[in-house]
C-alpha cells in the first residue's frame, strides 16, 4: 500500500530564514482557533512594522504567495499514478494521517513537506512533528520517504528515512499507483492569506481523483486579519520609532 502524504506547508514559497523571521515559532497546533488567529495576526503585524521601521527591503508576510511550480508537478504526479480508486483524505493536522494507516506493516508514505516530521524528544502521543517517527518505530509502515524543499531542516531525524528533492524523483516510488491521498493544511505553519489557494488546490486533487474532498476546514477570515495587523502594527510605531532612534 502506497500513501501519498501532501503537507500544504511544503507549498509555501518561503525560504527557511523567511519563515524563521515571519512565522510564528510553531512549537504546537494544540492552540485555540482564536489564539492561532491572533498569533497570526501579531505575525502580520510585526511584518509590516519591520518593514517600515528596521528594514524597507524587507518582504511583507502578505507578499509570500504559494508554489505553482511545486503544486503543477504534484497534479501532473497525482494524475499519472492515481488508481481508480484511489482514495482522498483531507484533514487539518498532520497527525491525523495515522488514522489512515491500515492494520498491516507493507505500507509506504511518501511525505511531501517543509519538515520531516520525524522528531521525537520522548512524547509517546502522535502530533505533527514526531507522527513518521513513531509509525516506523512501531512498525506500522515499512518505509518512509522525505519529499523536502532545497533548504528544509534535515537535523533532529530520529529514525531512517529516504530523503528526495523534487516531487518528479519519486515517481518510481509511485510505480504500482497511490492507494491513499493524504492532504493536510497545518494551520499553525501556514500563513492564512493562502487558505484560499489551499482550498483551490484540494479541489484540483479532487478532481483528478474523483473523490470528494469533504474539506471540514473553515478558512481563516485573511483580511480581518491583515486589517487588524495593520492596526495593530501602528499601534506598535512608537515603539519602533524609539528602536530606531537607540
Amino acid at each position: 500500500m502506497t500513501i501519498l502524504s501532501l503537507d500544504w506547508d511544503y507549498y509555501v514559497a518561503a525560504t527557511m530564514s523567511e519563515r524563521i523571521s515571519m512565522f510564528p515559532d510553531g512549537g504546537t497546533e494544540n492552540l485555540e482557533k482564536e489564539l492561532e488567529v491572533l498569533i497570526w495576526m501579531s505575525c502580520y503585524a510585526d511584518s509590516i512594522a519591520n518593514k517600515k521601521y528596521r528594514n524597507p527591503n524587507a518582504k511583507l508576510l502578505a507578499d509570500i504567495q504559494v508554489d505553482e511550480k511545486s503544486i503543477s508537478d504534484t497534479l501532473s504526479v497525482l494524475s499519472a499514478y492515481r488508481k481508480s480508486d484511489t482514495d482522498l483524505i483531507v484533514r487539518a493536522s498532520h497527525k491525523d494521517i495515522v488514522e489512515v494507516v491500515p492494520e498491516t506493516s507493507d505500507v509506504t508514505v511518501i511525505n511531501v513537506d517543509f519538515h520531516h516530521d520525524c522528531y521525537n524528544f520522548g512524547n509517546v502521543d502522535y502530533d505533527s512533528g514526531n507522527w513518521g517517527a513513531l509509525l516506523l518505530k512501531q512498525k506500522k509502515i515499512k518505509s518512509l520517504h522525505w519529499v523536502k524543499r532545497e533548504d528544509s531542516d534535515t537535523q533532529n531525524i530520529k529514525t531512517n528515512i529516504q530523503i528526495h528533492i523534487g516531487l518528479n524523483n519519486i515517481r518510481r516510488l509511485l510505480e504500482t499507483g497511490i492507494d491513499v491521498i493524504f492532504l493536510c493544511m497545518s494551520p499553525v505553519w501556514t500563513p492564512p492569506h493562502l487558505d484560499a489557494d489551499f482550498v483551490v488546490f484540494a479541489n484540483q486533487i479532487s478532481s483528478i481523483t474523483g473523490n470528494d474532498a469533504n474539506l471540514d476546514i473553515q478558512e481563516r477570515r485573511t483580511e480581518d486579519i491583515q486589517n487588524s495587523a495593520g492596526q495593530l502594527a501602528k499601534a506598535m510605531e512608537s515603539y519602533f520609532r524609539k528602536s530606531v532612534l537607540q
